[in-house]
């Protein structure tokens, strides 16, 4: 197995928080972060009350949904049945 195959079987196991890291001028994903690191960021903004944190210059917060991901689960509600 390669280092690609290792890394992508690895990776399908991670839970995603939806956290932007900011650094300066320049916007990251929460992939950035070691996998034990993004869940102890996720804590902190759910205790903030996912209000941006700021650590040494780097700004933690939430990634807004995009405009797609909203359309999407307008979508799947019109489409899926009432139930009574």
């Amino acid at each position: 197995m390669s280092i690609v195959e290792q890394a992508t079987k690895a990776s399908a196991k991670r839970v995603t928080y939806g956290i932007d890291i900011k650094v300066g001028t320049f916007s990251l994903n929460e992939w950035g972060l070691h996998e034990s690191q993004a869940k102890e960021v996720n804590e902190l903004l759910t205790l903030n009350g996912n209000e941006p944190i700021t650590i040494e210059g780097v700004t933690f917060s939430r990634r807004a949904p995009s405009e797609l991901s909203s359309k999407l689960a307008e979508m799947k509600a019109k489409l899926q049945p009432v139930q009574v």
